[in-house]
């Protein structure tokens, strides 16, 4: 399933950029609160299931008003 980050995906460590808020990643696996992506280059890092989207709840998708 393919989600949109809510924010940076930075390493804790070297405070590597994995990944930038609005990039979308495919989920790879699901440890409860810590989720396993992979970004568009074939790149995984872990991040936190709060940080993930749907791309339903992108706000970058425009949505069309019903005509009245």
């Amino acid at each position: 399933m393919t989600y949109i980050l809510a924010e940076d995906a930075v390493g804790s460590v070297k405070r590597t950029i994995y990944a930038r808020k609005g990039d979308e990643v495919k989920l790879v696996a699901d440890y409860g609160n810590v989720a396993i992506v992979e970004d568009v280059n074939g790149v995984r890092f872990s991040t936190l299931r709060t940080n993930l989207k749907n791309q339903d709840e992108s706000p970058n998708q425009t949505t069309k008003a019903p005509n009245q």
